[in-house]
């Protein structure tokens, strides 16, 4: 029940107001004379479409927001990597060191971004140098003619290079341009829709990879750091 109200672009505060109406729709189908009630059911059959059809709009465009990022962070950064290793069986890195086999994850935050990314991108190597068991090397390779920044973790279960997209700052302004008002003041319900936000971004990338994963021959995923730990 909770995924069809999260859909419907609904929030606690939306699903008590969803509740209301139809408790005020009901007494006034038993409790009006025919004339009120006539008039009533007219505003009903109007004002509920269109504020439906609104939410519904609002919704639909976070959604397409948040697939083009997922395809434009596929195409600019995960693509040139992959026919990168394709090509090389693998990486090497600046110091000469050349690694095999490698997967590429793509760790995309539950609930939390920002507008600049690039902090949680250290944190998040922070946490993973933390780890039994994991080493973590930093690095940049030449690939598709530019330097492109890389973080290898390598443990008993191989090699993957991880990236935490900073493109995600994209769902920032998405929700302050659609939600301008649950951006600025209500955090609870902005704190959902960025879950929703970033729920479909990796939705969008998981299918992209799914499709892209038998043309290289490379294990691709998009998960959540809690996932990542489970895999290292």
């Amino acid at each position: 029940m909770a995924k069809i109200f999260e859909h419907l672009d609904l929030t606690v505060g939306g699903f008590i107001a969803f509740i209301a109406n139809v408790a005020v729709l009901t007494c006034a189908i038993l409790y009006l004379d025919k004339s009120y009630r006539d008039v009533f059911m007219l505003y009903y059959n109007i004002a509920l479409p269109i504020v439906a059809g609104w939410l519904m709009y609002r919704h639909m465009k976070l959604k397409n927001s948040m697939d083009l990022l997922a395809a434009q962070y596929y195409e600019n950064f995960l693509k040139p990597l992959c026919e990168h290793v394709d090509i090389h069986g693998g990486i090497t890195l600046s110091d000469g060191t050349r690694y095999e086999n490698c997967r590429i994850t793509a760790v995309i935050p539950n609930d939390y971004v920002t507008k600049d990314m690039n902090p949680e991108v250290a944190k998040l190597e922070e946490k993973l140098r933390l780890m039994d068991g994991v080493k973590i090397i930093s690095d940049k390779i030449r690939c598709s003619g530019r330097d492109r920044a890389v973080m290898l973790a390598i443990s008993e279960n191989g090699v993957q290079i991880i990236d935490l997209p900073t493109v995600l700052s994209g769902a920032v302004v998405a929700i302050e341009m659609f939600y301008p008002n649950i951006y600025h003041d209500q955090v609870g319900a902005y704190i959902h829709r960025r879950r929703i936000a970033l729920g479909f971004f990796r939705q969008r990338l998981q299918n992209i990879l799914r499709r892209e994963e038998s043309r290289y021959g490379i294990m691709l995923r998009a998960v959540t750091e809690k996932e990542l730990r489970g895999s290292l």
